[in-house]
């Protein structure tokens, strides 16, 4: 099963802080017979994604990006097993929960007619089930700048 490469250019673009849709490259992408997953772990040495009890190794595609396929067409409820200078930790993939802002936010901010921007942009609390039963929680925060560049000190 091959995956996926995206090209170094678009990668780029993410590490500069200039991609617009993080969620585009990164977590996980449903394809005709597989999953491909893709996270950002710069200095892991290695990453696995860990569903159930099967394990995908990932392979370091570039620049702390890594990439795995999935058999199977749904997205598991996988966690990260990161090693970072022999020291595991499993994490949860923040980029495998869906972005908080959806296609008719988006469509009604772009026209200026959203009447509740409070209960989508900002930071807001987010509880989900995980992948083992448990709730996993952690804060959203959406911003509409559509022309901001991220910089580099």
């Amino acid at each position: 099963m091959t995956t996926p490469s995206i090209g170094h250019e678009e990668l780029d673009q993410l590490l500069r802080g200039e991609h617009g849709q993080p969620h585009a490259l990164l977590g996980p992408h449903p394809g005709k017979d597989s999953v491909t997953i893709r996270a950002f772990k710069p200095l892991a040495e290695r990453v696995e994604a860990v569903y159930g009890d099967q394990r995908v190794r990932l392979e370091h595609e570039y620049e702390g990006f890594w990439t795995g396929t999935i058999k199977g067409t749904d997205v598991p409820g996988y966690r990260l097993e990161v090693t970072y200078d022999g020291h595991t930790q499993t994490v949860d993939d923040p980029y495998r929960f869906l972005p908080t802002l959806g296609e008719v936010d988006l469509h009604l901010i772009n026209e200026g007619r959203h009447e509740q921007l409070w209960d989508v942009l900002g930071a807001h609390v987010q509880h989900y089930t995980g992948p083992l039963g448990d709730t996993v929680s952690g804060t959203s925060f959406a911003v509409w700048a559509p022309s901001a560049r991220g910089v580099r000190v």
